[in-house]
């Protein structure tokens, strides 16, 4: 395998493609990102970079013959599916994504549909206010309703309604940000929140990771914001049991030859219910932790495909994947509503002997809106740890929550899950934030900024969300 001094285009520049442009750049591989927008934070790592929008099929196909390239990647930026599989086409070279999983993969109506078919349990979802009034009535569901779009992304426009009028608004509101102007409302499951990661290769599905997400919940409120990532799993050998053979069926049906999939799950029982699913190298997806974790290299393992057609190194890895070396997890550091002015502990975070690698998304002088607190454009920064044990790592997701703190402008703490201290006033304040804890994570009380709190169910105007973040 020698892919030294290849030429590689990614799609999308967002701060999410980071890992993946390193990676290749540690495979000693020549990188270029694209993306319209002129700041993206990909650029400023990569060798070299066009400001075109990766939808823009011809003129990609135009640069990737002119300039020499030898393969083509998508970056974290799921939107850019379709016409990524369209230029792999057109230039007859390898690609990452399954033309059969992009329908499956985008709306989340037919993913339900076709995981029945494959004799899965799915949420209960409807397509309007009037048609949850009239299962309310039936006794086939009740309150609360979770309100979102049929395709979107970053969690923007989903709420959680108690009544038709929030109902009402949360419907319209929703079409805002639903790609295909399409809302669906959903029964709302309280239970343990899993996601796992495929691998099809020439047909045969693996289970690569299956992790556990641990989210922050108001009491009033949606649960949107992930407080840590952790696997392995503490429920995947009863996944492997009960559930694994209905997603190879699941793969089969849409004849998927290869892709990568992360599937968002509910744990139900002794059953899982899923809810949710990409087809790309997401944003959890750390090549490092997964590689000491597993064993096996997603991120170079889909470059070395894209550049010469091999998959030796995913091959390799699905060999070590029965037996895991320790735990890890991607710990999340949120933002409430503010200017942020400060932030601390990036150094003291960066040297811990735990980490194994690190993601910054915003810089000082964003400003957090009230729109984008629970979701991604809220993000500070996500941070890979390892460790031997679950008690060990939860030591040290502990430790980093404390040591990254953000301020605003008259230095609150914004950090989501930090402790709310006005050092102006020397007034202290904390709000009771409930944690999904699993058996086998501490329980925690959490505490967030003063601001907006996460159980407004209202849903505001979209039109201050920074689309560069």
């Amino acid at each position: 395998m020698e892919l030294k001094g290849k030429k590689l285009l990614i799609l999308g520049a967002n701060a999410e493609t980071i890992p993946i442009v390193k990676r290749a750049q540690e495979m000693g591989i020549v990188v270029f990102v694209t993306d319209h927008i002129k700041t993206s934070a990909a650029k400023k790592v990569a060798d070299g970079f066009y400001d075109i929008n990766g939808k823009d099929v011809n003129r990609i196909v135009e640069i990737f013959n002119r300039d020499g390239f030898d393969g083509i990647l998508l970056g974290v930026a799921d939107p850019l599916t379709e016409a990524y599989v369209k230029i792999c086409e057109e230039l007859k070279i390898p690609c990452m994504v399954d033309k059969n999983s992009i329908a499956l993969c985008s709306n989340k109506t037919l993913f339900k549909d076709e995981c029945r078919k494959a004799g899965m349990n799915t949420v209960k979802e409807f397509f309007s206010v009037t048609d949850i009034i009239s299962a309310r009535e039936k006794d086939i569901v009740e309150y609360p309703i979770v309100i979102k779009p049929a395709i979107s992304r970053g969690g923007n426009g989903v709420c959680l309604c108690r009544n038709v009028q929030q109902m009402n608004v949360a419907f319209e509101k929703a079409k805002q940000f639903s790609e295909n102007s399409e809302v669906i409302g959903e029964e709302y499951i309280e239970a343990d929140d899993c996601v796992a990661t495929f691998l099809v290769l020439d047909g045969e599905t693996h289970l690569v990771a299956m992790s556990d997400r641990i989210l922050l919940k108001n009491k009033e409120g949606l649960a949107t914001v992930t407080y840590s990532n952790q696997f392995p799993s503490k429920y995947t050998k009863l996944f492997q049991a009960n559930e694994l053979e209905r997603y190879k069926v699941l793969f089969n049906n849409l004849n998927i030859q290869n892709g990568i999939f992360n599937i968002q799950m509910f744990k139900k029982g002794i059953g899982f219910v899923p809810y949710d699913s990409d087809c790309i190298i997401n944003g959890e997806c750390s090549s490092k932790l997964i590689a000491e974790v597993y064993g096996i290299d997603v991120i170079g393992g889909w470059i070395e495909y894209v550049l010469n057609g091999k998959r030796e190194i995913l091959q390799q890895g699905i060999k070590k994947l029965s037996v895991t070396n320790g735990v890890g997890a991607s710990v999340w550091i949120s933002l409430n509503e503010g200017i942020l002015c400060k932030i601390e502990g990036k150094k003291e975070v960066s040297i811990l002997p735990q980490v194994v690698e690190s993601l910054w998304r915003l810089k000082e002088g964003v400003h957090i809106n009230a729109e984008m607190v629970g979701c991604e454009h809220a993000t500070l920064a996500r941070i890979w740890v390892k460790d031997n044990d679950r008690e060990l790592l939860q030591k040290d997701i502990d430790i980093i929550r404390k040591k990254v703190l953000a301020y605003d402008e008259e230095n609150n703490y914004i950090s989501y899950g930090a402790k709310t201290q006005s050092l102006q006033a020397g007034k202290e304040e904390s709000v009771s934030i409930d944690v999904y804890a699993e058996e086998g994570y501490d329980t925690a009380t959490l505490y967030f900024s003063l601001g907006r709190k996460t159980g407004d169910t209202s849903i505001p105007d979209a039109s201050g969300i920074d689309e560069h973040l």
